[in-house]
């Protein structure tokens, strides 16, 4: 998660000042002036993990617009102006288990979540989709709720069967190459495109969406392995030999 304030650095680590990340919304300039230190920034330790909603996002949605706006109620009222199915409806959808109470919850949301849903909601049905994600428990092995992970997985599918043009598919046309498909696997990396494009970047931790620790340390950009383009060299344009017809020229 990134920080609400920006700590800024310059190009070798050095820190220079904080700065809201909410001021820079509608401050494109401003941005442009300082990439440089906002990309250095995105190397540093991210937020941590919690149940709350940070001031910014409850409070400050669009500063300079509008006085107050409140981004996730915002979020939540549109799942019904779209109107999304209530959270026990896709339960019932992706695992087949039908809640018809609060207290059916529990294998997916902490009772002391339970309560407060109880509280506000008054029939389980009622459950705003996007709320009940916002309660439920981590996936075991995983960082996100189970019944996300079942949507996104979901999505992903649908979006990449019904692509024709997907890059992985084989039977679209002009598909790439194993030995294309290799490169791109392998080293199209966070921390190699960063190293390609970002704006000051000389050395960045070898996997990028990772922490710097002894085990992701930073590392030259020079370490870090780039695409070869040669995978994508196309015979048919390089200029074709001119051919001999064995006769001998004549000298007169």
């Amino acid at each position: 998660m990134q920080e609400s304030t920006v700590k800024m650095y310059d190009k070798h680590g050095n820190y220079l000042n904080d700065f809201p990340l909410l001021n820079t919304t509608f401050k494109i300039g401003y941005i442009a002036k300082h990439m440089e230190s906002f990309t250095k920034s995105t190397f540093s330790p991210c937020h941590g993990v919690d149940g709350t909603v940070s001031f910014d996002i409850a409070n400050r949605g669009l500063p300079g617009v509008q006085e107050a706006l409140d981004v996730t109620a915002g979020d939540l009222n549109k799942g019904r102006n779209f109107g999304l199915a209530p959270y026990v409806h896709y339960i019932h959808h992706f695992t087949g288990i039908k809640i018809t109470n609060f207290k059916e919850l529990v294998r997916f949301i902490p009772e002391e979540y339970i309560v407060i849903l109880e509280r506000l909601y008054e029939n389980v049905e009622d459950i705003d989709l996007l709320a009940g994600m916002w309660c439920s428990k981590m996936m075991d092995g995983g960082h996100i709720p189970e019944l996300l992970a079942y949507i996104l997985n979901d999505a992903w599918y649908k979006a990449v069967r019904s692509d024709r043009h997907w890059y992985e598919r084989k039977d679209r046309p002009h598909a790439f190459t194993l030995r294309q498909l290799t490169e791109i696997r392998k080293k199209a990396t966070l921390s190699s495109l960063m190293c390609s494009v970002g704006d000051g970047v000389s050395e960045i931790p070898k996997k990028g969406f990772l922490k710097i620790s002894k085990k992701n340390p930073l590392v030259p950009c020079s370490k870090i392995p780039k695409l070869d383009y040669r995978a994508w060299a196309d015979d048919a344009c390089k200029p074709k030999k001119k051919r001999r017809n064995g006769k001998k020229n004549n000298k007169h």
